[in-house]
């Protein structure tokens, strides 16, 4: 007798809706999500990785009559189960074929009320580790999306972990290990960042700029999924997280690629040196991003494991 291994030739998603850390003591109720671009029809061949033509797709939604109210991203993701997620939606594959958004490609957009306020939120959905089609939804996949509204930022953070359909166990809600992150200084030799110095104004290319220079940093936390991570300025009135492709990073969720983190100063020099101290955190736990090497010296100033000293100087 033979055994013939059966594949569902759809894949599901299951949302996580959360918010932010910082949004405690704020309102957020979100009253639809809509997953964009569910595609309804297939060729039924597994090996074929062309989408079917034509295309047969709609756009699906889960209303929340009356809304529903977020609660704080969990550190601890033992929850994060089928049985709790908000919304699920099913969908033959979806292939984007040159790893870049086109008019198929899946996307969710989310409704939200922050204290009051309306807003629409919209995010693309990857198969995390695909580079080639990065924006594709694969069969017999489950599509673990966890969702985090950030405000005032007006950011949708997503991470979508794709899991085996059979599988019943994963790494959710594992401890951080010291293995799993690390902060270097941007392409590795950003002089901001290994002397602890931020100008505003400064000099370059032998010109006086009137703006902030910037200790930049590579972050990166690649497990355990889902995980969130929140950087932090113990003086946020003279120093500030600077913008990296429009937004002010300061905080994120577990993945394979590395954030850029700025951090410069938000006045000009005054005569009187300031400081501040920089430190990440996740699940409520400082991370050792500045520890001792084996010179027993740190990379970065400071005086201790987890927080890294970043002064104001006068510009020359």
């Amino acid at each position: 007798m033979a055994e013939v291994p059966m594949e569902r030739l759809v894949a599901r998603l299951d949302i996580y809706m959360f918010k932010n850390q910082g949004l405690e003591s704020s309102s957020v109720v979100v009253n639809s999500i809509e997953f964009i671009n569910q595609i309804l029809n297939t060729n039924s061949s597994l090996e074929v990785t062309s989408m079917p033509t034509p295309i047969s797709k709609k756009n699906v939604s889960n209303i929340f009559l009356g809304g529903t109210t977020l609660q704080l991203m969990p550190s601890d993701l033992s929850e994060i189960v089928p049985e709790n997620a908000h919304a699920s939606f099913y969908t033959y594959r979806n292939i984007v074929p040159d790893a870049t958004p086109d008019a198929n490609t899946p996307y969710i957009r989310i409704k939200a009320l922050f204290n009051g306020t309306s807003y629409t939120y919209r995010g693309y959905l990857t198969d995390q580790g695909q580079t080639t089609h990065k924006y594709s939804l694969l069969h017999n996949t489950v599509y673990r999306v966890m969702v985090m509204l950030d405000h005032p930022d007006n950011q949708l953070i997503i991470k979508t972990t794709p899991y085996p359909w059979e599988l019943t166990s994963s790494e959710i809600g594992q401890d951080i290990t010291e293995d799993d992150y690390q902060l270097q200084p941007y392409n590795g030799d950003d002089t901001g960042a290994t002397t602890g110095i931020v100008q505003f104004p400064y000099i370059a290319n032998g010109g006086t700029h009137n703006e902030t220079s910037y200790a930049n940093y590579s972050f990166s936390l690649t497990a355990p999924a889902g995980a969130i991570w929140t950087a932090t300025l113990t003086n946020g009135l003279d120093f500030t997280f600077g913008t990296n492709d429009g937004l002010n990073v300061s905080k994120g969720i577990a993945r394979d690629e590395a954030y850029t983190i700025k951090v410069g100063a938000t006045k000009r020099w005054s005569g009187n040196p300031k400081s501040t101290y920089f430190y990440i955190t996740a699940g409520g736990v400082k991370l050792k991003i500045n520890p001792k090497q084996s010179n027993g010296n740190r990379q970065f100033p400071g005086d201790n494991d987890t927080d890294i000293l970043i002064r104001q100087t006068e510009y020359k």
